[in-house]
């Protein structure tokens, strides 16, 4: 008898986050506009467009991808905000994949912390860093998993329970960049629950000419990504718990102890929600 070909088990991890920062500083605006002047000149950043609510906005990406800064002023309020978003510390390590995850083992997350350090040294953050309350925004943890059957099949399931009643189970969504067959979504207030076919996203990415490497296509092939985006409420739960202070200082090496604490509760966050967002629809 034929045994059946095992599919790659793979870790969950992180996969971006997002850490806002307020302030009133307006020499420390400066510095940083100035750093990002520096690295746009140098070719390392571009300017994007500016999605906000503010008429002083400046968005900014980073040239070989992992992170976005946003300088956003609300005079009426008298106050600053920095946001640093889609932040993939994989990428700012140098690796380009397009399926590279957080590295959660202490040696490979002491190392990425340190690029992720050395480019807000760049942006002129770590400067300014006294005169700013930084929180995290946002934490997008991840499962990526392989299946034998299409993976539109897995999806369209996945939207069915999503939408089956009675259940409150959020706003239905599905991903611009996706076949909308082999994408979902759907909103709550404390987590977005997405799930989507990974190769087709990267060939969307590719139409649109992204560089996407021969190598990232073959490995994406039957590959599912299942994100839970935690937001702030969730992330507040969690740091009341676990941590002494939600305030993040870089310098102190807080990213690193906010991520290995973390890491032992995203198995539970990825099951929790995953049963909390969709165990009614299967009970008769």
């Amino acid at each position: 008898m034929t045994m059946a070909k095992k599919l790659p088990l793979l870790a969950p991890s992180i996969h971006t986050f997002e850490v806002n920062g307020t302030y009133t500083d307006c020499e420390a605006k400066r510095t940083v506009f100035m750093a990002i002047q520096k690295m746009v000149s140098a070719g390392k950043y571009y300017r994007i467009p500016y999605h906000g609510s503010s008429k002083k906005g400046y968005s900014y990406k980073r040239k070989d991808g992992g992170l976005t800064i946003t300088l956003a002023d609300y005079p009426d309020f008298k106050k600053r905000y920095i946001t640093l978003s889609g932040v993939n510390l994989a990428r700012i390590a140098g690796d380009p994949s397009r399926l590279s995850l957080t590295d959660l083992s202490p040696e490979g997350l002491v190392m990425q912390e340190q690029a992720f350090l050395d480019e807000l040294e760049q942006l002129g953050l770590l400067e300014i860093e006294e005169s700013v309350k930084w929180k995290m925004h946002r934490l997008d943890i991840t499962q990526d998993f392989y299946v034998k059957c299409d993976p539109s099949l897995m999806v369209k399931i996945i939207r069915y329970a999503g939408s089956v009643d009675p259940y409150r189970k959020g706003r239905a969504l599905h991903y611009n960049q996706h076949n909308e067959i082999r994408s979902c979504k759907f909103e709550k207030t404390w987590y977005d629950f997405a799930l989507y076919d990974k190769h087709q996203q990267l060939l969307n990415c590719e139409k649109e000419s992204y560089p996407i490497s021969p190598d990232d296509l073959e490995r994406s092939k039957n590959l599912i990504r299942y994100e839970i985006q935690l937001k702030r409420p969730s992330l507040k739960e969690f740091e009341h718990d676990k941590l002494e202070s939600s305030k993040l200082r870089f310098r102190n090496h807080a990213l690193f102890h906010y991520f290995d604490k973390i890491s032992d509760d995203i198995p539970f966050f990825l099951y929790r929600y995953a049963v909390d967002f969709f165990w009614q629809a299967f009970v008769v």
